[in-house]
């Protein structure tokens, strides 16, 4: 799926106002709410299962992934090996579209990988990128997508943050249950500490060859 700039048409796009912030710079990043009805949001979260949370099993401080396991964030996820067909194909069409209009990165390499993630109390995740953390030579992340999957109204915190030491104003609805937060995997990102309750995520990258 290579996004060529050149395939960009003239015509006005919806998506242009959803990442133009009010003062007319664009964003970092493209946001949409109600991407999906509560219900999809329900069915995608019903694939959780405690038995396939992913052990971050780091043990010594001598460990090359201890800062990165212990020090840099806190959360449980779950890899979702399997593709899932009412899904996938919706999010391939808004990730080509955000990236067409926005990031014109080649994505040829499609959807690398997809997971759920859980937030609880005292949760976190500290300022970070998300291009090549296992130190593949063949290829680098290049898009990351959000979907939340829990209304904003089941917990306090938890919010995702993209390059704040550059004043980015993030969108109001952030938290909206459904809503899709796409950027590209080196805006530096965080999450804040969930207060109280629980978050609910869905998370994948679209890949390509390596930047250079």
């Amino acid at each position: 799926m290579i996004e060529n700039p050149t395939d960009v048409g003239n015509a006005p796009s919806a998506l242009k106002n959803t990442i133009t912030s009010s003062n007319g710079c664009r964003q970092p990043y493209f946001f949409k709410e109600n991407f999906l009805i509560k219900d999809e949001c329900e069915k995608l979260w019903s694939l959780w299962n405690d038995q396939n949370v992913f052990i971050e099993n780091v043990d010594t401080e001598d460990s090359p992934w201890y800062k990165y396991f212990r020090e840099k964030r806190s959360r449980q996820h779950m890899f979702l090996p399997n593709y899932i067909d009412w899904l996938e194909p919706k999010i391939d069409r808004i990730v080509a579209e955000a990236n067409r209009e926005f990031f014109y990165l080649d994505l040829s390499f499609g959807c690398l990988s997809k997971q759920l993630i859980l937030y609880n109390e005292n949760h976190w995740f500290d300022i970070h990128d998300d291009t090549n953390h296992w130190e593949n030579f063949h290829h680098d992340r290049k898009i990351t997508l959000i979907i939340q999957l829990s209304d904003e109204s089941e917990y306090l915190g938890g919010e995702t943050l993209v390059e704040q030491h550059l004043n980015i104003s993030m969108p109001k609805n952030l938290k909206m249950k459904g809503s899709i937060l796409i950027f590209p995997t080196f805006a530096i990102h965080s999450v804040n500490k969930i207060i109280s309750g629980s978050r609910k995520a869905f998370i994948c990258w679209y890949g390509g060859p390596k930047f250079r």
